[in-house]
């Protein structure tokens, strides 16, 4: 992965839209602590959690009408998985890359995020353990191991 897209994953917002609880949105960013994320964690008795998208596979820009259908497909595959999830969004703060629809996936084993991020294409998804704090898990399409990220 080259260091510009690197660079935008890692400077993004997350924004979570957790409608009807305190907070009903707020911002994830990479390795900072959220205490909003943990008050809803705590919430949602929630260990752990995942941020996945099923928009702009291999960060190729597609038509918002392709994306949007692969968002519905990707919410019913988690409905079918019996995870409960919220609506998120990744955005780019300088605005060079259009909002991406996202789902903060509650509980989900980590393997299984991995999965499903590259069943859709990612490059990358966030991971977020009992600590509440979002990082990045890099994703390797070629080989199927997760690439630390630089």
């Amino acid at each position: 992965m080259d260091n510009d897209l690197l660079a935008a994953y890692k400077n993004a917002e997350y924004v979570v839209f957790a409608d009807g609880l305190a907070d009903n949105q707020f911002v994830m960013l990479v390795d900072k602590y959220s205490d909003a994320l943990q008050r809803l964690m705590h919430q949602k008795d929630c260990k752990q959690a995942a941020f996945i998208s099923a928009y702009n596979p291999r960060s190729h820009l597609l038509p918002e009408s392709q994306n949007r259908i692969a968002h519905t497909q990707l919410k019913n595959q988690i409905q079918q998985l019996g995870f409960k999830f919220i609506n998120g969004e990744g955005q780019d703060p300088k605005g060079h890359w259009p909002a991406e629809k996202s789902l903060l996936v509650l509980n989900i084993d980590k393997h299984q995020a991995i999965n499903i991020a590259k069943q859709w294409g990612q490059n990358a998804l966030i991971w977020i353990g009992n600590d509440a704090i979002p990082r990045i898990l890099l994703l390797d399409s070629q080989n199927n191991n997760l690439l630390p990220p630089s």
